[in-house]
C-alpha cells in the first residue's frame, strides 16, 4: 500500500502474528526486525521515498495477548 505521496505503508496484523506462535517479546522482536530491516532495503529509494508508515493492526487483540516483558 501506499499513502497520497507514494509512500510505502506497512501493514502489521498483530493477531495473525500471534496466531502465528510469535506470542513472547523476543518472537515479536524478531519478527519486527525482520519487517523494518525488509522495509528499509526494499522500499526506501535515496533521494525520493525516504520515510515510510509502520501501521500496527491490534483491533482483535484483548490487553493481555499482547507480547510485553
Amino acid at each position: 500500500m501506499r499513502d497520497k505521496a507514494q509512500r510505502p505503508i506497512i501493514h502489521f496484523n498483530l493477531r495473525q502474528a500471534i496466531d502465528a506462535g510469535f506470542s513472547n517479546v523476543d518472537d515479536f522482536i524478531d519478527i519486527f526486525d525482520a519487517v523494518m530491516n525488509y522495509s528499509i532495503m526494499h522500499a526506501i529509494v535515496p533521494g525520493q521515498i525516504e520515510t515510510f508508515t509502520f501501521l500496527m493492526d491490534a483491533q482483535e487483540v484483548p490487553i493481555y495477548e499482547f507480547p510485553v516483558a
